[in-house]
């Protein structure tokens, strides 16, 4: 497993649910990659298409760790240590804050800071 596919098991939540089924899956965004689209390439019952599959930033969930990039860079007293531990601290953050706090809504507080 590379880094994004641990952070996607270890950091479930609002946040984690934000970045893999929305922001990753926008058609902008994914025709900006050049990953097909998923409103395309993912069935009624979740599975996604031979071709989507094969893409290689959606197979190894690197177009999450693209958007997730975009939040670890945002604020510049975020950028310390080495890009994995950067990425790894967000998903944490995020992660412990929804858990301590019960019905935070993480969309709202992620695109706001």
């Amino acid at each position: 497993m590379n880094g994004q596919e641990l952070r996607n098991c270890l950091y479930a939540g609002n946040f984690n649910d934000l970045v893999t089924n929305t922001l990753s899956a926008d058609p902008v965004f994914t025709a900006i990659w050049g990953i097909p689209t998923h409103r395309e390439n993912i069935d009624k019952a979740g599975k996604p298409s031979e071709e989507l599959r094969k893409n290689s930033l959606y197979k190894r969930m690197l177009d999450c760790e693209l958007v997730l990039r975009f939040f670890a860079f945002r604020k510049s007293s975020n950028i310390k240590g080495s890009v994995r531990a950067m990425l790894d601290r967000l998903g944490r953050r995020y992660f412990v804050t929804r858990t301590r706090t019960e019905g935070h809504n993480s969309r709202s507080r992620c695109m706001t800071e």
